[in-house]
């Protein structure tokens, strides 16, 4: 009993636990690190590998031998025709799944240090007013659509510099469990999609083979029609 409650601790641990990404650009540096919890491994800048003393040679690769077709046997992979009907559902389940990561979606830190500079004093006081304008109407929507639990935004004026500065810095996170829930989902719909798509193609074809038959059968009256003498000429020849 002791070792089954040990085991749902650690999944639930396991489902709780956050993963992400933290990417900052601040004085001109790009970087670019996940995070798995309290594990944090950064990707850009990569660090520099060590060089080998005496590397060893490669050993020259053998040439390999191009697979052909065997004779007779043509390959033919089944295509999936897709209707514009086909294709707007399919937008709508992405934008759903969309939906569903930007509602679990949780923004950990949003730093954004702005300093406005330029040559001509009036023009830098004018989109430094410009900027306050456009970060005052953009927030709120931004804390509408997502979870910001940590936000740091700054704009500052600089008349010795002549090129606008920025440190950008952003942070996000999803639990396991949100993931797990998002895939399950979306994986669902894909599969409810699939299903409506072949019993679509299936009864098309159904209604397909029907018209031909009826073609074929109204062909052949047509013809027996235009063979046969009808009563009035026969009448005649008698």
């Amino acid at each position: 009993m002791t070792a089954i409650a040990i085991i749902l601790a650690i999944i639930i641990l396991l489902l709780l636990l956050p993963v992400g990404v933290d990417a900052a650009f601040v004085g001109g540096a790009f970087s670019l690190s996940v995070k798995a919890g309290p594990l944090k491994l950064r990707l850009l800048p990569a660090k520099p590998k060590k060089k080998n003393k005496n590397p060893k040679p490669k050993k020259p690769r053998k040439p390999k031998k191009p697979k052909g077709e065997k004779d007779g046997e043509a390959k033919s992979r089944a295509k999936l025709k897709l209707t514009l009907a086909d294709i707007k559902e399919m937008a709508s389940l992405a934008l759903r799944a969309l939906s569903r990561l930007r509602r679990f979606l949780s923004i950990d830190v949003l730093m954004v240090h702005l300093s406005v500079a330029g040559d001509d004093p009036y023009d830098t006081v004018r989109q430094y007013g410009a900027v306050n304008a456009a970060l005052c109407a953009l927030l709120p929507h931004l804390h509408r659509a997502f979870k910001i639990k940590k936000q740091d935004i700054q704009t500052t004026i600089d008349f010795a510099q002549d090129k606008i500065s920025a440190d950008v810095r952003f942070a996000a996170t999803y639990r396991i469990w949100e993931l797990m829930c998002i895939a399950f989902c979306a994986l669902g719909s894909a599969i409810a999609w699939l299903v409506r798509h072949r019993k679509r193609t299936k009864a098309a074809a159904v209604s397909a083979q029907a018209k031909a038959k009826r073609k074929k059968t109204d062909a052949k009256e047509e013809k027996t029609n235009k063979r046969a003498p009808s009563a009035a000429e026969e009448k005649k020849g008698s």
